[in-house]
């Protein structure tokens, strides 16, 4: 016969961050707006790399909790960044969170860049 899923316990563990996950970290970009990133540190004594996740468009790094423990299991440490305007990073207009972004891509490029230069790489 077929074996019954219990959907609530699949759901609970789905969204449960993985072990060691510290969520609420941020860094000020150029424009001194908050960039929210995640830490997830290696589990293994020696950790074979680290991962970088930039959620897309609209998202958060929670939305990667089953990646994030994947890579975890594996032996990477694993950062995420909420791009500027998405997910938990500042919004350009606070009170209409919304608001699509229409300043460009070269904000981002430099987000990413201070995000690995200065937070990522020296770790």
């Amino acid at each position: 016969g077929m074996s019954e899923i219990d959907l609530k316990r699949a759901f609970a563990a789905a969204v449960r961050p993985p072990r060691g996950w510290q969520g609420d970290l941020h860094f000020f970009n150029a424009e001194h707006k908050r960039v929210r990133y995640t830490f997830t540190p290696a589990a293994a004594a020696a950790c074979r790399g680290t991962i970088v996740l930039t959620p897309g468009y609209g998202e958060q790094a929670e939305l990667y909790f089953e990646t994030i423990k994947r890579f975890h299991a594996m032996g990477y440490a694993v950062w995420t960044m909420d791009w500027q305007g998405h997910g938990c990073s500042e919004r350009d207009d606070p009170q209409n969170p919304q608001q699509v972004d229409a300043k460009g891509f070269g904000r981002h490029v430099d987000d990413i860049d201070i995000f690995v230069r200065d937070l990522v790489r020296p770790h």
